[in-house]
């Protein structure tokens, strides 16, 4: 039966079968090139070559992308028979890095320890911290010990140290006991010095007037520039313009006793030693006045007169000798105030109303004198007069003061970005609670200078402090 069937096949068809019945070769083929293509594309080009794709490992290639054929055997070009296992090797990318550990490094080296293993700085963010030191890294992202690909950047927070104090809550003494006496007083910055002018103090068996001026370099050591200005001895108010300084009127004891005796006269210095007056009574009716310097003039606003009565008038002049009203009442009551000059405004800030009878903490700002608006009716902090206050960091600042009852004073400091809303640097500054005291802004710092325990008690002072930025 076999025999007839094969009278039916071809020659060649003969062959090939007597070829299979004989177990021949198989016939070879070319391996194909499959080195950088993707596992899947490599796999159908070999089964399409008519072979098989063998066992696939991977390796790490810092050439080769992560899922290409890194190598293969056979190599191309080879001839193999039909249905011969290609071996791959398909590439994981590059070798992972581990992250190292940076945490308490300095930046620096930190950066070294990083470029070192192949990676790269990210962003930097700074921090306070009161435990690392500054410049050293508190922590880092992706953390130590992940595992990245190289050139990975590893994001670093840097520590900027202890966070720093407010400005106003740190104290420090330039002097406890400055060559001038204990003393309620006024203070100015004028030809790069601190000047004290004048006040009012306790001697052994009463309180004295003085009209002394003091200056200094450093609030520390004091030189006096005369023992006995020409302006009587008084407790006065000071101001620094057109390049002089200048005494504006003032009461000769304490402004809250009904027999002191107060003035109107206006007296200048271009040294703090030689006085000249400008005028022995102003427009203005006799007071220890509020003032400031505003708009290329000096201004007189409000302030305590004889019988404790006070006053809500302002004025203006260019050269200390005319005065002119820019109004008898302003908006705000009648009383004796701290007042700025801040943000393009003059300022008035709570104050002591007729007779000590009672005590403000309103806030009032005008750009002309005449028109008054009240920032706040009520600031944060308490109602007082005998307090002070200053320009300082674009900033404006309340510095202590007497409160109700004349036996109680504070050692509080305040700052404001728009007088409206307050904010408490320091409930307890380093100086001693007082009122009547001298605020100045010299050399980058607050200042607080002399000043009254209470107006009940006996104790005045002459210690200088300054703010400190830590």
């Amino acid at each position: 039966m076999t025999f007839r069937l094969l009278r039916y096949y071809t020659p060649i068809a003969l062959f090939a079968l007597v070829s299979v019945l004989a177990g021949c070769p198989k016939p070879l083929v070319a391996v194909p090139d499959v080195v950088n293509m993707s596992q899947d594309a490599a796999s159908a080009v070999i089964i399409g070559a008519d072979l098989a794709v063998g066992t696939v490992t991977q390796a790490y290639s810092s050439t080769v992308a992560s899922g290409s054929v890194l190598s293969q055997i056979p190599a191309a070009g080879e001839s193999v028979s039909s249905g011969t296992p290609v071996l791959l090797t398909v590439s994981e990318g590059p070798q992972p890095v581990t992250v190292p550990n940076l945490v308490g490094l300095a930046q620096a080296e930190a950066q070294t320890a990083l470029t070192g293993v192949g990676l790269a700085v990210g962003e930097v963010a700074r921090q306070h911290n009161a435990t690392v030191p500054w410049g050293s890294v508190i922590s880092q992202s992706p953390e130590a010990g992940a595992s990245v690909a190289p050139g990975t950047a590893v994001a670093l927070t840097v520590s900027d140290g202890p966070e720093a104090a407010p400005v106003g809550s740190v104290w420090g003494a330039a002097t406890m006991n400055a060559d001038w006496s204990s003393r309620m007083t006024t203070a100015a910055v004028f030809d790069s010095k601190l000047w004290v002018l004048g006040g009012n103090g306790p001697r052994p068996d009463s309180w004295t007037v003085w009209n002394d001026v003091w200056w200094s370099s450093d609030g520390t050591v004091w030189h006096q520039a005369t023992a006995n200005a020409d302006w009587s001895p008084r407790m006065t108010t000071t101001v620094v313009f057109d390049n002089k300084l200048w005494v504006l009127g003032g009461a000769d004891g304490s402004a809250t006793r009904l027999n002191t005796s107060f003035y109107n006269d206006v007296w200048w210095s271009s040294d703090g030693v030689a006085w000249h007056q400008a005028t022995a009574s102003a427009d203005w009716s006799v007071r220890v006045a509020a003032a400031v310097v505003f708009d290329g003039k000096m201004w007189v606003l409000g302030g305590v007169g004889p019988g404790l009565t006070t006053k809500n008038d302002v004025w203006w002049s260019s050269d200390g000798a005319t005065w002119h009203q820019a109004t008898a009442g302003a908006g705000w009551s009648a009383r004796g105030a701290a007042v700025a000059v801040f943000n393009g405004k003059m300022w008035v800030l709570g104050g002591m109303l007729s007779g000590a009878s009672s005590l403000k903490n309103d806030v009032w700002w005008s750009t002309d004198g005449i028109s008054w608006t009240r920032a706040t009716a009520h600031a944060d902090w308490s109602p007082r007069g005998a307090h002070t206050a200053a320009v300082f960091n674009d900033k404006l600042w309340v510095l202590g003061g007497m409160l109700s009852g004349a036996s109680t004073s504070k050692n509080d400091v305040w700052w404001s970005s728009d007088g409206a809303a307050w904010h408490q640097a320091t409930a307890n500054a380093g100086w001693s609670v007082r009122g009547f005291h001298a605020t100045a802004v010299f050399d980058n710092a607050l200042w607080v200078l002399g000043g009254r325990e209470t107006l009940a008690g006996s104790t005045a002072y002459n210690d200088v402090w300054h703010s400190v930025v830590n």
